[in-house]
This record gives C-alpha cells, sequence and structure tokens, in this order.
C-alpha cells in the first residue's frame, strides 16, 4: 500500500518524537536497544524504512555492545524487506566475522546462500565462491578489533564495485572505535586509498596516502603511499612537478623497495613524454635497466632507450640496446622485431652491409619458423653474392633455404642465385 507524502511525514515525526521520549527517560544502550526492539516487533510497513536509519544510528553509537549482533540481524531483515541486499549482505557478514558464535551466525550463513544466489548483481555473482568460501570458514576467538580488521581486510580484498561505499564507511568507524590505538591503520588507511582510487576520487585517494606518511612513519606502507601519489599526479592529474618529487622521494629514501624500480620507470617517462629530454629520460631508463635486471619494466625501457637513440640518430647505441633486447629477451615478441631494427640501422644509416647481412643470417637461424625466416635469409645471401663479393656465403645459404623451405617463395630465387654464384 502506498504511503502518501502528508501521512509519510506524519509518521516519521510520531516515529522520532517517540525516540527522544525513550531518549529522555535514560539514553544508554539498554533503554536505546528496548526502544528499537520494540518498533521492530511492532512490524509496522509504513515506519520501518526510518527504522533502518536508527538501527544504523544505534550501531554507530554503540559498537560492540552485548547485543549488537541481535541488532544487525534485524538491521539485515528490515534490509531485506526494502530490498537493501547490498547493505543486507554487509549486515549480515558483519554478524559472521565479528560474532562468529553468536546464535544469529547460522542463520546469518544462510541468509548469505540465499542472497547471493537469487540476486542478479554480477559484480557478485562473479566473486560468490570467494564470499561463500570466507563465511563458511571456521574462526578462531579473536579480539572485537582484530575481527574487525578481518571484516575489513575481506571487504577489501572481494574488491566489489557495488560495497566501495560501504567498506569506506566500516573503515571510517574503525578509526572512530579504536581512535586511542588503531592497530592496523596504516593498512587500512591504504585499503581507503586504493578504493578512493578505484572509483576515480583521487583528491580522496591523495589525502588517504598523506595520512600514512603522516600518522605512520615507520609503516612499510609509507613507500607504497609515496608512490601511489605520484602516480596519481602523473596518470590522473597531469602534473609533471609533483608526480616528479614524490617519485624521488620514493627513489631516494626507499631504493631498494620495488615501488622505488617503479617510480624510477615512470620518471624516466616523464622526461621522455612530458618533458621531451632525451638525454635525461635515457639515463634514467638505463638506471633501471642497469640495477633491477629481474624488473617487468626493465624491457619497455630497454626498447625505449632504442627507440630514443635511433630517432636521435645515435645509431650505435641503439644497436647496442636493440641486441641486448635480443640476447636477454629473445623469446619475447619484442626480440624479431629487435633484430628488424638492428638490421635497418646496419644497411640503411651506418652503411655496414656485412653486419646487416649478418643479422639477417642470425634472424632465420633463430626464428625458423617465423614467416620471413625464409625472405631474410635470402636477402643475406643476396648481399654476400651481390655487394660483398662473398659467393662461398651466399652459396651456402642458398643451399640451406633450398632444403628446408622448399615449397617457400624465395626457394626458386635462391635457385637462381645459387647458379649466379658459381655452383
Amino acid at each position: 500500500m502506498l504511503i502518501i507524502p502528508k501521512l509519510r511525514y506524519f509518521l516519521s515525526i510520531i516515529l522520532i518524537l517517540t525516540f527522544y521520549r525513550a531518549l529522555n527517560a535514560q539514553f544508554n544502550n539498554q533503554s536505546y536497544f528496548e526502544y528499537l526492539e520494540k518498533q521492530f516487533h511492532k512490524e509496522s510497513i509504513s515506519t520501518n524504512r526510518y527504522l533502518i536509519d536508527e538501527f544504523v544510528n544505534y550501531l554507530e553509537i554503540f559498537p560492540n555492545r552485548a547485543r549488537e549482533d541481535d541488532a544487525l540481524w534485524m538491521l539485515s531483515l528490515l534490509q531485506e524487506q526494502y530490498k537493501l541486499y547490498n547493505a543486507q549482505l554487509i549486515s549480515l557478514l558483519k554478524i559472521v566475522f565479528l560474532y562468529p558464535n553468536s546464535d544469529f551466525t547460522p542463520n546469518a550463513r544462510i541468509e548469505i546462500h540465499k542472497l547471493l544466489t537469487e540476486n542478479q548483481n554480477i559484480s557478485l555473482n562473479i566473486k560468490k565462491d570467494k564470499i561463500l568460501n570466507a563465511i563458511d570458514k571456521k574462526r578462531s576467538a579473536k579480539s572485537y578489533q582484530d575481527t574487525y580488521f578481518d571484516f575489513l581486510s575481506f571487504l577489501y580484498e572481494i574488491d566489489v564495485k557495488e560495497l566501495h561505499s560501504f567498506l569506506l564507511d566500516e573503515i571510517k568507524t574503525y578509526f572512530r572505535i579504536f581512535s586511542d590505538n588503531p592497530v592496523n591503520g596504516d593498512m587500512i588507511s591504504f585499503f581507503a586509498g586504493n578504493t578512493f582510487e578505484q572509483d576515480n576520487k583521487i583528491a580522496n585517494a591523495i589525502a588517504c596516502y598523506r595520512k600514512i606518511i603522516a600518522l605512520f612513519p615507520e609503516s612499510s606502507y609509507r613507500w607504497k603511499a609515496q608512490y601511489q601519489i605520484g602516480y596519481l599526479f602523473y596518470s590522473r592529474l597531469d602534473s609533471t612537478s609533483s608526480a616528479m618529487d614524490n617519485f624521488l622521494e620514493v627513489i631516494n629514501s626507499f631504493p631498494m623497495q620495488e615501488e622505488a624500480v617503479n617510480a624510477q620507470f615512470y620518471l624516466a617517462e616523464i622526461y621522455d613524454k612530458k618533458l621531451n629530454n632525451i638525454d635525461e629520460a635515457i639515463q634514467n631508463y638505463r638506471l633501471l635497466i642497469e640495477s633491477f635486471p629481474d624488473n617487468p619494466f626493465r624491457l619497455t625501457a630497454l626498447k625505449r632507450v632504442a627507440e630514443l637513440c635511433r630517432n636521435s640518430g645515435r645509431f650505435e647505441e641503439a644497436v647496442t640496446s636493440y641486441m641486448q633486447i635480443f640476447e636477454e629477451y629473445p623469446d619475447t615478441d619484442t626480440a624479431p622485431s629487435a633484430l628488424e631494427h638492428i638490421i635497418s640501422i646496419y644497411y640503411n644509416h651506418l652503411h655496414k652491409p656485412a653486419r646487416a647481412a649478418a643479422t639477417l643470417k642470425l634472424f632465420g637461424s633463430y626464428y625458423k619458423g617465423h614467416p620471413k625466416a625464409d625472405e631474410y635469409f635470402f636477402q643475406a645471401a643476396a648481399i654476400y653474392a651481390n655487394e660483398l663479393k662473398m659467393p662461398k656465403e651466399a652459396r651456402e645459404i642458398c643451399v640451406f633455404i633450398i632444403n628446408n623451405y622448399p615449397d617457400g617463395r624465395f626457394a626458386e630465387p635462391a635457385r637462381e642465385l645459387l647458379k649466379k654464384s658459381g655452383n
């Protein structure tokens, strides 16, 4: 049945007046809970929507009290009534995580199973197994603060976008409850920063990361926060100067951390793509290349150094970098093109046909199954025969093409070149 606006307003006034009478009588946990419980069992569809807010208010004012699990259970039923399924899931998860031994926990598990089965939310469906495995797991006795941290960690780990706002609200509640001793506060602040970042609230994210730097100076999350600030200034705010300051702070203060390597790469990229300072870009890329052989950015840095050197006419340096790519990353998609660049540089820029021919032969020998392998073998043979006047080398390659690529399009040209080379 629809409630007309004036009646809805009138009912809300009645509820508020009733609430304040209860508060005036004795504003404490017990009286507030009894008031809510009484209102809940009246089962008035017109007032229950407002009662949801009152339960939320109660839980914020009186966390970790004797009947918090009871209040959460009643709240979850009200949320279900109004199809507030994401909020209901949070209430049920809090029962499971914060009160594993509660009489309501078995029913909370059942309701979560039902909720995930019936709810068509795609994000929740993707994480369904992870959620169910977590709630069915037997939990050992822990302090309320530890269980709250586990709850926040779980919400962060499952990373459901529709639950981000709930996670951020729960993080605020955690800091309010445990303001005297916010254990793992640095990690939880990082959770908040990363969540804001995903929701494209960049200013909020930076504020959370700065909070870690200011309030947790010894934290292992400090360099992560410093790096994230730099990365956000670079990638999202296009603030080159601020990005560089933060990247340099990470590099200088935390040189052995993975974030320092990433900061080194992006610092080089700033010089490269934002400031067009080729010398500084190459120098910073090379610092990464030489110091961090196992970093995933190293191949990209090598490729970029080679490109910058080639484009600026530093051809010998370009060849060195391209050859390093082939020697150290021969089975990547980048390696064949690196050899092709070397061939082009030797033949077209450095005018060293012997080096070009040797590299063509190297390409064909290492990448025998490549679509251009026989073509490059033939080009090498042609250079040996026509430019270098080395018929023996040309004949050897032609025989190899005829024997190994008999159906290829260069088999016949190889036979003709073989005849011309004195066979």
